[in-house]
């Protein structure tokens, strides 16, 4: 039997504080390793939001914990593997109202998305290739 070998772990959490990066919307920076775990994992998230010059449009974007949208949030939720982005605004109480903003449903379509066969809810593209 061997020792067990007592640096890797904090040479692992000092790994992650190293590869800390800043947000690309508002440039936090963690300061702890356990911040930058979480921000990795926050900044996976895609939002979906209006563009403020050009209504109609949607802007795909990513925050951190700091500077995530406070306002109206709707998730678009995968029904095979419950993953997805998230729509903020206006879009977001158009869908919460329980009509999915066409400018959205034409964003899913685009990024591979289709309906679930019995209409109710989405299906990601990861979810959506045939087996084979």
């Amino acid at each position: 039997m061997t020792a067990p070998v007592r640096g890797r772990r904090r040479t692992a959490r000092a790994a992650a504080h190293r590869r800390a990066r800043p947000c690309p919307t508002c440039g936090h920076t963690p300061i702890a390793a356990a911040e930058a775990i979480e921000q990795r994992h926050d900044l996976q998230v895609v939002w979906l939001t209006e563009t403020p010059t050009a209504p109609g449009h949607l802007t795909t974007r990513r925050f951190c914990a700091e500077c995530q949208p406070r306002g109206a949030v709707y998730p678009i939720v995968c029904r095979i593997c419950a993953d997805g982005p998230i729509v903020t605004g206006p879009l977001a109480e158009q869908a919460a109202a329980g009509e999915l903003p066409p400018v959205v449903a034409d964003a899913l379509t685009a990024d591979g998305w289709r309906q679930a066969r019995d209409g109710d809810g989405w299906v990601c593209p990861r979810c959506a290739r045939p087996a084979g």
